[in-house]
């Protein structure tokens, strides 16, 4: 398949490589190794989810080029952050530490104009 698709209750976004409808395909849980009712779908990273509706979202191919050029650009920038801790004489721990510290910063921030936006 190959689409990138959200999933809107995790938040995870990956490519997606089966899809289970439940009918003509059933996905047996890794877990119990019992057939699950409804559609799942499969993503290349082997996370997989029951598809309720409106918690999976395709992208479309230009959200999908954003998504991947957000993902470098901020892995590039976790790289400079953790060079700079280095510079500093900070260890790898404290570094990862303090770049996941101000990442959640950003991501509390990103959900509350989220939730503003929302209305």
């Amino acid at each position: 398949m190959g689409l990138l698709a959200l999933h809107v209750p995790s938040q995870t976004i990956g490519k997606v490589v089966k899809f289970y409808d439940g009918v003509d395909s059933v996905y047996t849980s890794t877990t119990n190794n019992a057939p699950v009712e409804g559609p799942v779908v499969a993503f290349e990273s082997g996370d997989t989810f029951v598809g309720e509706e409106d918690s999976i979202v395709p992208l479309t191919p230009e959200e999908g080029e954003y998504y991947v050029a957000v993902l470098q650009s901020v892995g590039l920038n976790m790289k400079a952050c953790a060079e700079a801790g280095a510079k500093r004489g900070m260890t790898q721990a404290k570094g990862m530490l303090l770049i996941g510290v101000a990442l959640k910063t950003y991501v509390r921030e990103i959900n509350r104009m989220l939730s503003k936006a929302a209305g």
